[in-house]
């Protein structure tokens, strides 16, 4: 019983919920440093070893995600 309430938490999130999560995993992935609350997306960006075009995409779905009213879709 425990085991599939386990597996089942993190199903319901929101689109906006797993872009921020991934995210945030994304940018601890390649950081030694700790994140100071008041970056910018683009300042914690700087440390991100990703190709220019997927940090773009990253970046946009992140701030939509984060600061738009409509949100993503599951799509995005």
């Amino acid at each position: 019983m425990k085991k599939s309430k386990k597996e089942n938490l993190f199903w319901n999130l929101s689109p906006n919920a797993k872009i921020r999560k991934f995210y945030k995993k994304r940018v601890k992935k390649d950081m030694k440093e700790t994140i100071n609350p008041a970056w910018t997306p683009q300042e914690i960006e700087q440390f991100v070893k990703l190709p220019m075009q997927e940090k773009q995409l990253l970046h946009s779905l992140y701030e939509k995600a984060r600061y738009s009213q409509a949100g993503c879709s599951k799509e995005e």
